[in-house]
């Protein structure tokens, strides 16, 4: 294999990580912004007593819900991405990774997002794609200094990196 071949390996294999760590990220937090809005709404209903709440009791969801997984998305990105700004070098890389990324993500918060009584579902993708952006954005191009993860033993993206060195027998 040429070293050309091994990097699109590498890349390869590096996006299908990130979008794998992405999507299961964001199917944890669509499931605790679920547990957390339902208990919300389940509190607040035997504290008031109201029960018009029931009126609007999809929009809350919705709306709280669509909120609380959009800052929790980019707190998370951030984190994705500054690993892996500390795993791979190369910034144009990182970029690619993270663009298709932020659209396979996307596309599969649509079809979580369809199951919601939220109608314009695509249109409530928009802030989760710009969040997922900012942070990994905000993610890569940190500096090291300033890396959270500067001296982790974590190497998950540069451990589908084939070495420079041949094995030793």
């Amino acid at each position: 294999m040429t070293k050309k071949n091994d990097d699109k390996f590498f890349l390869s294999i590096s996006i299908l990580l990130y979008c794998s760590i992405s999507i299961l990220c964001l199917t944890l937090e669509f499931l605790i912004t679920a547990i957390f809005i339902r208990g919300m709404f389940y509190i607040l209903k035997n504290i008031s007593g109201l029960q018009v709440i029931y009126k609007v009791k999809f929009l809350i969801y919705d709306f709280a819900g669509f909120a609380l997984i959009t800052i929790l998305n980019s707190i998370v990105q951030y984190y994705i991405a500054t690993l892996l700004a500390i795993n791979i070098k190369n910034k144009k890389y990182r970029y690619i990774i993270i663009a298709v990324s932020t659209f396979v993500a996307s596309l599969f918060f649509i079809k979580l997002a369809a199951k919601t009584g939220f109608d314009s579902y695509i249109l409530a993708s928009l802030p989760l794609t710009i969040s997922y952006l900012l942070g990994a954005i905000m993610g890569i191009n940190e500096d090291i200094m300033k890396n959270p993860w500067k001296g982790t033993r974590y190497q998950i993206f540069s451990a589908a990196k084939p070495s420079a060195d041949p094995p030793k027998k």
